[in-house]
């Protein structure tokens, strides 16, 4: 629905669904991988972490499945670490760079364009890596509370003020993109049906899944800032 203007009014139920990892925030899983071959006692096995090709083990971190405790000893197991604790959390952190310097312009950009429209995050994330992403920058995840599965629903704040209305992390709801069923967990929570919504996610895979299900997609290019700026800002509701 639009008014006079032909701006869309915010009885439109539009979904805005927006990933973590280098949407919103610089990763770079090789940084990871890196760490762990350096760790004392690695045996050699390869360490398969990538943005659409993982190991089963990094899947279930991801889904809440394992406790860290039990993480590690799998990382133990396989790998033959035998350093400290902190020393594998610190390699498995090493994913995590910094926030995107234009979240906040990008959003209210979205925003002004998708009028009405409520904008979650969605990301597969571990506990261990959600901690530490709240620890550096807990402006972004601001109003997430450590124990809650997602948002408040009630308007949280992210970083510079710009509001995320929710967030939905894949360590606390059990589900993990690109499964069919986390997108229609999150459109079961808000409401709306998945033609109703616009994905912005780095993967392929996840972009693929969102597509067969009737969503819209914004495949943000990973490791250029810019032009993931860019591919965001391009974004228009009668795309």
């Amino acid at each position: 629905m639009t008014n006079q203007h032909g701006r869309r009014t915010p009885d439109d139920g539009r979904l805005l669904i927006v990933d973590f990892g280098n949407v919103l925030y610089s990763i770079d899983f090789a940084r990871t991988v890196r760490a762990f071959e350096a760790l004392a006692g690695y045996n050699g096995e390869p360490i398969r972490f990538g943005v659409d090709d993982q190991d089963e083990l990094f899947f279930r971190i991801d889904r809440g499945e394992l406790t860290k405790e039990a993480f590690r000893a799998e990382l133990r197991s396989r790998f033959g670490f035998t350093c400290s604790d902190d020393e594998i959390d610190r390699a498995w952190c090493a994913i995590l760079i910094s926030p995107f310097p234009f979240i906040d312009k990008v959003i209210s950009d979205i925003r002004g364009r998708f009028v009405g429209a409520r904008v979650v995050m969605l990301s597969n994330i571990s506990e261990l890596h959600l901690e530490q992403a709240m620890r550096t920058t807990p402006e972004l995840f601001e109003g997430v509370g450590a124990r809650r599965g997602v948002g408040a629903r009630h308007g949280v704040r992210a970083r510079h003020g710009v509001p995320l209305d929710d967030y939905y992390f894949s360590c606390r709801i059990g589900l993990r993109k690109p499964s069919a069923e986390v997108f229609l967990y999150v459109c079961e929570r808000e409401g709306v049906r998945p033609e109703d919504c616009v994905l912005f996610d780095d993967s392929a895979a996840n972009c693929d899944a969102a597509m067969k299900l009737g969503m819209r997609v914004v495949r943000v290019t990973p490791g250029d800032p810019d032009l993931a700026f860019r591919e965001l800002q391009g974004a228009s509701p009668d795309q």
